[in-house]
């Protein structure tokens, strides 16, 4: 390699030389330190607080290495101190609280260093494709609560030397510059193989999804018990042959007709049920969400390297698939290796780089996982290969939690279907909601009925042997619309609530989206409706671009124009809430999500 020339210590304009540093950069950490020594002479011109760079002069340029702040001095016969790098303002900033509802992780990063850091510049556009439904920030650094992201997501920080933050996953920026061994770099050391880092089958296990079903029962004589195939959970609905019942709970309620008890899955009446009675029970009822993601050629080819992880914060199984793709890595197992490089080469850790060494017959994308650099010694190493996976670190300090989620997961009767996913899989989670309709009974044929049960006169439709009772003037009426927990769900599997009179874009209920070009209107039927008056709501759609969202709470009496993911106060309140979407170009959208209260 060749020779490395002075390095000095930079503040504003002047150069102070070095008496020696070293450095180490290494995994996730946005953190890192270099100790450095400068001369006696030069203490009084640097102090803790200064922002300075490590480097070296190119013709009249400098050329920084390392840049940060000086966080601590030392004085004696040498001036000894520690460059902090400037992922170390995270921790240095002011304390703060915040509380975000329904936002992406990147975007709460992203929030937090343009409110609470000022000085360092957000630079990622990676996507995560995961919505955090509620995240509380309570009197943290910035440090604090973007560290529960990276833990969340196991993604990577780094700052660069022009105050640059990103926030994205390992491997996601390649180094232009390819590594040639024996050209510009050399293998320090000898090649290994391990497949530590590999992991080809991934069990994601998250929080507890809530789901609706319906179940009917013929009533024997006097039966007051019955019992249901899932515990009970959330609201309760039954009828006895139509008519709604009331449900209450023994010793606190003065009169009801039934109570539930959700361990034993029983709704119980007080009084037993006449024989023949239909007697429908709608409940809501939890499933835990478990999604295994599985790398078959990998598993073929380096056997089974499984990895299990426990995240609480994920509740629907479209998030848990994302989150078990990300874990699953590509599945082959690469060779690690220390490479020695030029002092003047720009590599970063957590970026990808080729490696070609033509004598071990090797060429491969690998990840840089770790950088040294000694100014003393001369030598600048990089240790690459596969991609960190810190299952272990990632699962540090959650037993308790770990336990606890296990033990609500218990608590369910109903495991759910392990789900392999080779590539993508339409695996759709939909939220509980019930829609009531009445049946008028119009002109239809009544028996004994002088008007109504006069059977008409045979016709060429018809066959000889049969005769059609008439049916007219029939009308299916809504009355009512709930949704679990208040939150209604559209994400166009069918257009049950889409109304399909005044919608001019295109649902696709195959690929469940719906595409717009200009001018396009999407537009719903009743998404609540009942006897409680809506005051606010919140429209949170995954997709804005060249959109306009409205709701209204009047049955579309009134229209009120509303930004996604931002609660909204009605200024006309009512009972029959909907939403509409106009796009002013394309654009395509497949979730919807309104709260109400």
């Amino acid at each position: 390699m060749t020779n490395i020339p002075q390095y000095f210590l930079r503040k504003g304009t002047t150069n102070y030389v070095l008496v020696g540093f070293s450095f180490e950069r290494e995994g996730t950490s946005a953190i890192d330190d270099t100790p450095f020594i400068l001369s006696k002479s030069n203490s009084a011109n640097v102090n803790i607080g200064d922002d300075v760079s490590i480097g070296y002069m190119d013709g009249a340029s400098f050329v920084a290495d390392f840049s940060g702040d000086v966080v601590s001095k030392e004085e004696h016969e040498t001036s000894n101190y520690t460059l902090e790098s400037y992922g170390g303002r995270l921790n240095r900033a002011a304390t703060f609280s915040e509380i975000y509802n329904d936002k992406s992780p990147e975007y709460i990063v992203e929030h937090i260093i343009d409110n609470q850091v000022s000085t360092l510049t957000y630079s990622s556009s990676t996507a995560s494709g995961i919505t955090i439904s509620r995240f509380v920030v309570r009197d943290e650094t910035p440090g604090e609560s973007i560290g529960r992201l990276v833990e969340l997501l196991n993604w990577q920080i780094r700052t660069d030397n022009d105050k640059n933050f990103y926030f994205e996953p390992e491997g996601t920026t390649t180094n232009s510059n390819t590594l040639i061994i024996g050209t510009n770099s050399f293998i320090s050391g000898v090649w290994s193989e391990s497949p530590n880092s590999l992991a080809n089958s991934v069990t994601f296990i998250g929080g507890n999804g809530i789901f609706n079903t319906t179940e009917t029962f013929s009533a024997t004589a006097s039966q007051k018990i019955f019992t249901t195939a899932k515990k009970i959970l959330g609201n309760v609905r039954v009828t006895d042959n139509g008519t709604e019942t009331t449900g209450g709970v023994e010793g606190s309620t003065t009169t009801y007709d039934y109570a539930i008890d959700s361990d034993n899955k029983t709704v119980t009446f007080t009084v037993g049920r006449t024989s023949g009675h239909s007697i429908i029970i709608n409940y809501g009822y939890e499933v835990p969400i478990k999604v295994t993601a599985t790398n078959d050629p990998s598993i073929d080819a380096n056997g089974l390297f499984s990895r299990k992880i426990t995240d609480s914060s994920v509740l629907t199984m479209s998030d848990a698939r994302k989150r078990a793709k990300q874990i699953l890595n590509n599945g082959n197992i690469t060779k690690n290796a220390s490479i020695e490089v030029n002092y003047s080469s720009d590599y970063a850790v957590g970026e990808t780089v080729q490696v070609i060494d033509s004598f071990n017959d090797i060429d491969q994308q690998v990840i840089i996982n770790k950088l040294t650099f000694n100014y003393l010694e001369g030598t600048k190493i990089i240790e690459v290969g596969n991609s960190k996976l810190n299952v272990y670190d990632w699962n540090k300090k959650v037993d308790d939690r770990l336990k606890k989620l296990e033990a609500a997961q218990d608590n369910s009767d109903t495991i759910q279907k392990y789900v392999v996913i080779q590539e993508n899989i339409n695996v759709t989670q939909r939220s509980g909601r019930l829609r009531t309709r009445t049946n008028t009974l119009g002109n239809s044929w009544i028996v004994g009925s002088s008007t109504n049960g006069l059977v008409g006169t045979n016709t060429a439709t018809q066959g000889g042997g049969q005769q059609v009772v008439g049916a007219d003037s029939r009308v299916m009426t809504i009355v009512g619309v709930e949704n679990t927990s208040d939150t209604f769900y559209e994400r166009f599997n069918f257009n049950t609530y889409i109304d399909t009179s005044t919608t001019t874009a295109t649902p696709d209920y195959t690929n469940e989206d719906t595409d717009f070009t200009s001018s396009e209107i999407l537009q719903s039927l009743a998404c609540y409706y009942g006897s409680s008056t809506i005051t606010k709501a919140t429209l949170t759609s995954d997709s804005t671009t060249n959109l306009t969202f409205k709701l209204s709470s009047d049955g579309g009496s009134n229209w009120e124009t509303v930004t996604s993911g931002t609660i909204h106060t009605f200024t006309n309140t009512g009972s029959d809430l909907r939403y509409q979407a106009t796009a002013s170009d394309t654009a395509t959208i497949s979730l919807i999500k309104l709260t109400y209260e």
